[in-house]
């Protein structure tokens, strides 16, 4: 709400609700979060717990194709772990905070924490 303010709140039963306050994002931690952005083949699970700081995301990859992952540096500042099957390739480019998954003629599982 417009009235909304750091020392009261949004106002909403005497809790601050608000994921925004005079202009400032509030607790970005829990808002970020990592997903699976692009999935060349089939997903088998994704989840993330911010209380751990743990982000597991697992899919069996396609023939010649292309997954995106979105990993974010608040969540990960020196980056996931990932592990996939021989014949994958993974890129990282820290300024999009996204993880390429490139795989040739191979199918193969990728598993990201």
């Amino acid at each position: 709400t417009p009235e909304n303010s750091a020392k009261r709140g949004d106002l909403w039963n005497g809790e601050n609700l608000s994921i925004v306050s005079n202009n400032e994002g509030r607790a970005p931690a829990s808002l970020i979060r990592p997903y699976i952005s692009r999935c060349s083949g089939v997903p088998v699970s994704q989840s993330f717990s911010f209380q751990e700081g743990r982000f597991r995301c697992e899919f069996d990859v396609q023939e010649h194709g292309e997954s995106v992952l979105f990993v974010p540096l608040i969540q990960f500042p020196s980056g996931p772990t990932v592990s996939v099957t021989p014949g994958v390739e993974v890129f990282a480019d820290f300024q999009s905070q996204t993880l390429l998954i490139r795989n040739g003629q191979y199918r193969g599982r990728v598993v990201a924490e």
